[in-house]
């Protein structure tokens, strides 16, 4: 029986898909600073706004557009 192939301790992850979106700004969220902030091109801290997040993606709702230029942070 497959249940016998369980092991105690052990670990699972799931994606589960709740929403989809179509033409979301996303960013990996490396790029993403305490409180919310990104950093432009020219070192100034932008607010943003974030929506769904993922390990790879976090959405942004306001604060850049898709012509905002970001860096990642030092």
């Amino acid at each position: 029986e497959p249940i016998n192939l369980l092991k105690s301790g052990t670990q699972l992850q799931a994606n589960i898909k709740i929403k989809c979106k179509s033409e979301a700004l996303v960013i990996p969220p490396e790029f993403l600073l305490p409180g919310d902030f990104v950093l432009s091109n020219n070192k100034q801290k932008i607010k943003v706004k974030t929506g769904i997040r993922t390990s790879e993606w976090i959405e942004i709702l306001s604060g850049i557009d898709k012509t905002t230029t970001i860096i990642l942070p030092e």
